[in-house]
């Protein structure tokens, strides 16, 4: 699982936003069907765009800025994200940020997105404007769709983290572990750790490289999350495409705004240190690229790159 999003949400007594980590990217990317009036300004690497909508109390933004790689100038951006109003379903709104990986990791996440937020509108229909049902069917699509292309995503996949705007289990160590998945550090794999005690938790050692998914006795996939689209390999090792899901109700005097990001933010930035940044801001636009600033900025501080990083900011207005 990526470290997908969090914030200081803002709700409003009739809407609900549901919240899928299933899996954790800009090309950037904004219905031109919205209500209200859409701006999108390029500048430079970095995209930023902001939706006004009349017909909900609710504003939003979505900036997003290339990595940076000294030996790799030209890389394209991996992230893809979205905010838009739902074609033939009036009040809900869908945002969603899409961070691929491996050799075909920005086609995966723009593709993905791309047919989830095809499928999403029709899947609503189909279960009679149940969400949680919808936005699930709607991501088996996309990870179906990726597939279809054997090549693509042998190695390459998305992870994603979608939000829905509308009025006993296993763990995942015992889920992935019993698909016949190794889990191990890249220091375990190349023997500077110990490889006979496989390890589950945020951060397994000191640089902060976090447990990852390996076929027994292989060096590959190395996943460093259990729920993504695509990623022929790894889905043999228990990695999957179904979404977990999460239903909160909004009231805008109690949660403001929604943050929802990329690991690009989330690498060096806490979620409480970003809910503090952008509580300082009115304009969505302007709190999302300051903590896109504040994020690229931290990575050079830290590490000769930075991770492509992308944040959408949905701020709830109280109604009048």
């Amino acid at each position: 699982m990526s470290p997908a999003a969090s914030g200081g949400m803002t709700p409003r007594m009739s809407e609900t936003v549901w919240l899928a980590p299933a899996m954790s990217s800009l090309s950037s990317w904004l219905s031109p069907a919205s209500s209200g009036t859409t701006s999108l300004d390029r500048w430079g690497s970095r995209q930023s765009g902001e939706v006004l909508a009349p017909s909900l109390p609710l504003r939003c933004a979505l900036v997003s800025k290339v990595g940076t790689y000294p030996n790799k100038p030209d890389r394209e951006n991996e992230d893809s994200g979205a905010c838009m109003d739902l074609t033939g379903h009036p009040g809900v709104w869908v945002f969603g940020v899409f961070d691929g990986h491996g050799p075909q990791g920005a086609e995966c996440s723009r593709l993905a997105l791309e047919k989830v937020t095809q499928r999403l509108p029709v899947q609503l229909h189909k279960t009679h404007s149940d969400v949680g049902k919808a936005l699930t069917q709607a991501l088996i699509e996309a990870d179906s769709s990726l597939h279809r292309h054997k090549t693509r995503t042998t190695l390459s996949g998305t992870t994603a983290l979608m939000g829905v705007v509308s009025g006993a289990t296993l763990t995942e160590h015992e889920r992935v572990t019993r698909a016949g998945a190794v889990i191990l550090t890249v220091d375990q794999l190349e023997g500077i750790k110990d490889k006979s005690l496989q390890c589950w938790g945020p951060e397994f050692d000191g640089d902060g490289d976090p447990p990852r998914v390996w076929a027994p006795n292989a060096d590959w996939p190395g996943t460093a999350f259990t729920r993504s689209l695509g990623d022929r390999v790894a889905k043999r090792l228990g990695v999957i495409c179904v979404p977990e899901i999460t239903t909160v109700e909004i009231n805008p005097a109690t949660t403001p705004f929604l943050i929802m990001a990329s690991d690009g933010i989330w690498e060096f930035i806490s979620p409480q240190a970003a809910v503090d940044l952008v509580a300082q801001y009115t304009d969505p636009l302007e709190a999302a690229e300051k903590l896109v600033e504040q994020a690229y900025n931290t990575w050079l501080a830290n590490e000769p790159r930075s991770d492509d990083i992308t944040v959408i900011i949905v701020a709830f207005d109280e109604a009048a």
